[in-house]
């Protein structure tokens, strides 16, 4: 009975030191804008709102979407965005409209000086496409520009190719795609 106990013992202590390791967190970031630089001489300062999301798309988990159920939207588990992607989008184009040139300011709150447009953005998609070969990113914005009482209303959307299916590659994907998103909301307040 004794012998029994020990490789009982034996057999729970074995049992707990063969867990596996537990998971890493992973980080990511956007990485810095590529922008041409206005030549003209800038003229006006523009607000640039922080942008609202719904449901999933205010949490820092990474999304992904498998092409074969193309409704399902999922969490990478341990593969997280460094701050929610609201404001990832928000610092990205306020960088990206600064070394711009065409703004004399870009702004991150309201203030009296004088005339400012303004920019309002609605995240409604920020996935990554898992599509073998076809592997991407997604991003859609619904976006309000308003300049000197004239109002601009349109969806932009973007699919950027990722290099590979990682993650890894995906956040550079968004930078891309990113770039081109603000390249045409720049393009439309000129």
């Amino acid at each position: 009975m004794k012998n029994v106990l020990i490789l009982f013992l034996l057999a729970v202590l074995s049992a707990c030191s063969s867990q596996p390791p537990v998971p890493e967190n992973h980080f990511y970031q956007l990485s810095a804008p590529q922008v041409k630089k206005n030549p003209l001489t800038a003229t006006k300062s523009i607000l640039v709102h922080r942008p609202s999301a719904s449901g999933i798309y205010n949490e820092r988990s990474m999304l992904y979407v498998e092409q074969r159920k193309p409704l399902a939207i999922k969490r990478y588990h341990y593969h997280l965005w460094v701050r929610p992607p609201a404001i990832l989008v928000r610092d990205y184009l306020v960088a990206y409209l600064r070394d711009s040139g065409t703004f004399t300011k870009v702004l991150t709150r309201k203030t009296t000086a004088g005339s400012i447009a303004e920019l309002n953005i609605y995240i409604q998609h920020f996935e990554h496409i898992l599509d073998g070969a076809r592997t991407r990113v997604v991003i859609e914005f619904g976006v309000t520009i308003v300049q000197q009482e004239k109002q601009l209303i349109k969806t932009f959307r973007v699919e950027q190719l990722a290099g590979d299916q990682s993650v890894h590659a995906a956040a550079r994907a968004f930078s891309q795609a990113l770039d081109k998103v603000a390249g045409r909301i720049l393009k439309d307040m000129n």
